[in-house]
């Protein structure tokens, strides 16, 4: 896992421009959702920008308002978005059969719930906050650990339900894995950062007073001998569309 984690240039540049395409999915997104829209509109609207970027079948469009977005377990669903729904979504895309994870949770209509746009605007600190933490020579394991105590930090502050699911996700070939965060010690094993290694960083944050859904942010990164840079493009800034 440690040999094929560290990608030889072209697989770097095939996840970079599947991660510039799976940003799309995002434009598209903002471009097709609005109150009384069918969310499976929106998951075509998806799927065509994929396969007109790339040409091949999306790597994971799995979208849904009012709920985590892998609730919807990659289905184009009927149901209609609501006014002040929060929509999440998890979007990948390939590129010669290598793909990255992007997330991103946008509101759409108003009222928005209270507490949402301050609790993105922490979870847009939080991810830099991850950025900056992945150096080559750190574990996964105490990545993990990292970001469970930071975002127990604002949960002991604020409130909420710890998320103790996929923070770190390598991506590379459809299925591969491994898939990492706090309470997978079964993926996190010894893996350690190394230069060369990319993988998405998507944390998952509550937002006060509401059950479900809750924000995230997700983009690729490549490791670097001095941290991680980001590969994804987008302003990372709370999306509202009225």
């Amino acid at each position: 896992m440690r040999i094929k984690l560290s990608r030889g240039p072209e697989e770097i540049q095939a996840l970079r421009l599947s991660n510039r395409i799976a940003e799309l999915g995002i434009k598209a997104s903002v471009e097709t959702a609005a109150p009384g829209v069918p969310q499976r509109d929106v998951w075509f609207a998806i799927a065509k920008a994929y396969l007109d970027a790339s040409g091949e079948q999306p790597g994971r469009i799995t979208i849904r308002a009012g709920a985590e977005g892998n609730t919807a377990n990659g289905k184009p669903l009927n149901e209609i978005i609501q006014s002040g729904q929060i929509l999440s979504e998890t979007l990948s895309a390939q590129v010669l059969g290598y793909n990255l994870q992007v997330n991103q949770t946008m509101c759409v209509g108003r009222p928005e719930p209270a507490n949402w746009e301050s609790t993105f605007r922490y979870n847009m600190e939080l991810f830099e906050s991850l950025l900056d933490w992945a150096k080559p020579g750190r574990t996964f394991a105490d990545y993990s650990l990292f970001y469970k105590e930071e975002v127990d930090k604002r949960i002991a502050k604020v409130g909420g339900k710890p998320y103790v699911g996929v923070v770190f996700h390598t991506g590379g070939a459809l299925g591969d894995g491994p898939r990492m965060g706090w309470s997978r010690d079964d993926e996190n094993s010894d893996l350690v950062i190394e230069p060369g290694m990319v993988f998405s960083i998507k944390p998952r944050v509550p937002i006060p007073g509401l059950e479900t859904p809750s924000t995230q942010i997700g983009d690729g990164v490549l490791i670097t001998e001095n941290g991680a840079q980001r590969l994804g493009r987008r302003k990372l800034e709370p999306i509202i569309i009225s």
